[in-house]
């Protein structure tokens, strides 16, 4: 089970915050928000390290991605196959991003002995902000105290 002090290494980011990060570097936080949870996971498990060149090419393949979409706009023939292979990367970014959401799927659930779950399906549609949403959510092992019901502190 994760203990209190493991969760200082999660980034513990509002889902909304994300999103509206995401929208407004174009994508560039993505792999940023992949380094800082792999770091933490790395730094928890026992299992063999994520290697951070996913990192690094993940950030590779979105610069490509978005260069190649401005120079879609610009519409020449001349930059035809960078656009071409601008488009093939958006299904590299996707395979990447994929791949790491299944390492982290793997790691957190083993860390947490099974009592956080993570779905696949939920994980495929909303990548990194699902998986996000969950680790906002992973117990730490203490319960909050509660008063007893009608107990006023009269």
């Amino acid at each position: 089970m994760l203990k209190k002090k493991d969760l200082k290494y999660f980034p513990q980011i509002p889902v909304v915050g994300l999103i509206f990060i995401y929208f407004i570097t174009l994508s560039f936080c993505i792999p940023f928000w992949f380094l800082n949870n792999l770091r933490a996971v790395n730094r928890i498990s026992s299992r063999p390290k994520i290697s951070e060149k996913w990192f690094v090419a993940l950030l590779l393949f979105i610069i490509i991605t978005i260069i190649g979409s401005f120079i879609n706009k610009m519409n020449s023939t001349l930059f035809s196959t960078l656009f071409a292979f601008s488009e093939l990367s958006k299904f590299v970014v996707f395979f990447i991003t994929l791949y790491l959401n299944l390492e982290l799927k793997k790691r957190i659930e083993g860390l947490t002995e099974g009592h956080l779950q993570l779905n696949i399906v939920l994980m495929f549609f909303f990548n990194v902000f699902y998986v996000q949403y969950k680790i906002n959510r992973i117990p730490t092992g203490k319960k909050k105290k509660t008063e007893a019901p009608g107990n006023d502190g009269e």
